[in-house]
């Protein structure tokens, strides 16, 4: 259907610093079309795996110092935030909720 969703200029940013970054790693050539390459020739894989991206990123999250929510508990202390909602699926979660709640039609957001 090559149905595009909108991504805000924050974002665009962000990808393009990323970019600018990923310019300077040494990546196999047979990664240079990818966001993220492989970091070597012998991962068997051009991309970085949605299996080791998921591992950086829990790694990551867990070695934050402090996660805070939004809520407060009875007494108005922050409640730490769970760190088990954060893992890649729930981005695409988020992003997708965002545009529904825009208004962007279910068939456009189904794609």
């Amino acid at each position: 259907m090559r149905r595009r969703l909108p991504i805000t200029s924050s974002t665009v940013e962000a990808i393009t610093a990323w970019q600018k970054t990923r310019d300077r790693f040494e990546a196999p050539s047979v990664s240079d079309s990818y966001l993220f390459p492989a970091i070597t020739d012998n991962s068997g894989f051009d991309h970085l795996t949605s299996n080791n991206f998921s591992a950086g990123l829990r790694a990551w999250v867990d070695s934050l110092p402090s996660l805070d929510s939004d809520a407060l508990d009875a007494d108005g202390n922050i409640i730490p935030f769970d760190r088990s909602l954060i893992f890649p699926y729930a981005f695409r979660h988020s992003f997708a909720q965002r545009h529904a709640d825009a208004g962007t039609p279910i068939d456009v957001l189904a794609t």
